[in-house]
């Protein structure tokens, strides 16, 4: 009964292409809130695992670490984001396929302005790509 649901579930390589893109963006989406609320509530904890992982001597380098990472994990999230989307738009089969979309780009968008709102304020990095988006939370 299992194998038969799952034939029919995953008859052809987009619905396997489309469950791989969707929980590739749970994953980093997770992963990246994990890692700002670890960073926020628990600096003390990860900074010198963080400094000794990437043989870090000067408090001053850590920062720009920090902020890579950051804006790796950020930019990440939002391109498998953006692909899982065109993967699944305008391939609706039944009514109500889109919804799963829909709470993608909204959990994506507040994601984003969480993040930028974090780079303002723990991590005071607004500068250069980001300065456009400075305005929102203030100088």
């Amino acid at each position: 009964m299992q194998q038969e649901y799952e034939r029919k579930h995953f008859h052809n390589g987009h619905e396997w292409r489309r469950f791989i893109m969707l929980w590739l963006t749970v994953f980093l989406w997770g992963a990246f809130l994990a890692y700002m609320l670890l960073f926020h509530y628990q600096r003390d904890m990860f900074e010198p695992l963080i400094m000794g992982h990437f043989g870090i001597t000067a408090i001053s380098n850590y920062q720009f670490v920090e902020i890579r990472l950051f804006m790796y994990l950020l930019w990440s999230c939002c391109i498998v984001s953006v692909l899982a989307i065109l993967n699944t738009w305008g391939k609706k089969r039944r009514p109500g396929d889109g919804i799963p979309d829909m709470f993608l780009i909204v959990i994506m968008l507040s994601a984003v302005v969480f993040a930028f709102y974090y780079a303002k304020t723990d991590l005071n990095y607004l500068d250069g790509q980001l300065s456009v988006l400075a305005t929102f939370f203030g100088d």
